[in-house]
């Protein structure tokens, strides 16, 4: 007859659950990190941010509309228009959503909230993929032409 000892189980089952437990909380963790790291925009294979440098478009605003035109090699998704106020602060915005390859123009008619002698900023949108996604991208103010509405 043979006499198990039972000492020698217990430190192989609680290194067992030490791992699983260990290996549980670590991809918890995974996945609640990843909602706080942006995942990259990108097009034509770059990051979609650095593809602002390359926008090239022209803005005019006059009686209500407003015509842009893609001078530039990148294609448009749209634009987003801002209105300044009167201490420089945006107080409202819409996005003209159109898309416009290179050499295209589009008008626009502005809403009702933006009239002649209206400061405002043209800000070009783009769109590019993520790896589940095709995404809008609104590039920073430094890519962005600024306009006073002319009567």
């Amino acid at each position: 007859m043979m006499v198990w000892e039972k000492r020698g189980l217990s430190p192989v089952i609680a290194t067992v659950l030490l791992v699983s437990i260990t290996l549980v909380l670590a991809v918890i963790i995974f996945f609640w990190a990843r909602t706080f790291i942006g995942e990259n925009v990108e097009k034509q294979g770059d990051v979609i941010a650095q593809l602002c440098d390359e926008v090239n478009f022209k803005a005019d605003a006059y009686n209500g509309k407003i015509d842009i035109e893609n001078v530039g090699n990148i294609p448009l998704n749209g634009v987003e228009i801002r209105k300044k106020g009167g201490l420089g602060d945006i107080s409202q915005a819409e996005t003209v959503p159109s898309s416009l390859t290179a050499g295209q123009t589009a008008s626009f008619t502005l809403n009702s909230g933006i009239s002649d002698g209206d400061e405002i900023i043209v800000v070009p949108i783009l769109l590019g993929e993520t790896s589940t996604e095709t995404k809008s991208y609104v590039c920073e103010d430094a890519h962005a032409l600024k306009l006073v509405v002319g009567g």
